[in-house]
């Protein structure tokens, strides 16, 4: 296991391997959006995971690390249940707000992480200051709890449901 690792290191190790990945094998990709760049927003400890949300411009993801103590190369799977996925496999993860399918990948600078695509392509934001206040409101929305006293949705949340406040199986209904 390696030593323990802060908030803001992992912040820095994720945006310069998404950053070297913009330069190089995401540099020419046809579907990027010019105005915006990496950023890693809102990035917490939730249980013993580390969990915020990826800008980059060719996609928005919410992003998923193990937690302190298993971040890098080293970690396979955790005690609370962070698995290290190929990029065919999936994980669910059930959050205050609802449940959601994360995709395992791996790079050699941050180990394995799972995401869960929320934009892609991200080509409707026209500034990186639209795409990070929409990233806060996801985390902001990642961890309120559905109204228990409404109609809440008995399936997983839909990302299109998420980014948009609708949380309950009455909002998702036609009108």
């Amino acid at each position: 296991m390696m030593a323990s690792t802060t908030l803001a290191q992992v912040r820095e190790r994720v945006e310069s391997a998404f950053v070297r990945i913009a330069q190089t094998r995401m540099r020419d990709f046809p579907l990027s959006n010019a105005a915006l760049s990496v950023q890693l927003v809102g990035l917490r400890d939730w249980g013993s995971v580390r969990i915020g949300v990826l800008i980059t411009p060719w996609s928005i993801n919410l992003l998923l690390l193990p937690g302190a103590d298993t971040v890098g190369a080293d970690a396979v799977q955790s005690d609370d249940g962070f698995r290290r996925l190929g990029s065919d496999e999936q994980q669910h993860w059930t959050l205050p707000s609802a449940s959601y399918a994360f995709y395992g990948l791996e790079d050699d600078a941050i180990g394995p992480y799972q995401t869960c695509s929320l934009f892609s392509p991200a080509l409707e934001f026209p500034t990186q200051d639209a795409a990070v206040e929409t990233a806060q409101a996801v985390m902001l929305a990642l961890f309120q709890p559905p109204d228990l006293e409404s109609d809440v949705a008995t399936g997983p949340v839909s990302r299109r449901e998420l980014l948009h406040g609708r949380l309950s199986a009455a909002s998702t209904a036609d009108p």
